[in-house]
């Protein structure tokens, strides 16, 4: 095995671009999907925005889904379905707890005409996009 000579200031240049990461993008990259938080899908389909949200386990009348300008919040709750000891558990990675989700949605959308149906663990908004302003060439004259 071949000994590989230190560089420190190659391990300051790993250690910069971690805490640049840990500033722009959170904790999320070094922890993962955990934390109260789950996944999101989201695309346009004709003039919608369709955002699906795996939400296994939660009622639907346990999810609050608001916007606000761009900003879409979905949370919930996960409540206790069985009474297990903890010290019964072998493995438990499902828990009970809240959740929380905000993102920033790409397009402005016109919310009093959001649609919100779930199915089978499954929380699918449909939110019609709204009418942005076209572009317009202004013809610059010479004065």
């Amino acid at each position: 095995m071949a000994m590989e000579m230190w560089r420190p200031m190659r391990e300051m240049r790993r250690l910069t671009e971690d805490m640049e990461r840990l500033m722009t993008e959170g904790l999320a990259p070094f922890m993962g999907p955990a934390m109260g938080t789950f996944p999101i899908n989201m695309y346009q389909k004709n003039n919608d925005l369709m955002v699906e949200c795996p939400l296994p386990g939660i009622r639907p009348e346990d999810v609050d889904v608001s916007i606000s300008g761009r900003m879409l919040t979905v949370r919930g709750e996960r409540k206790e379905t069985k009474e297990v000891k903890q010290e019964d558990y072998y493995f438990r990675e499902v828990g009970a707890g809240h959740i929380f989700r905000q993102i920033m949605l790409p397009s402005d959308v016109r919310a009093e005409q959001a649609e919100a149906t779930y199915e089978n663990g499954i929380l699918q908004l449909r939110l019609p996009l709204a009418k942005t302003a076209k572009e317009v060439p202004v013809k610059v004259k010479k004065s």
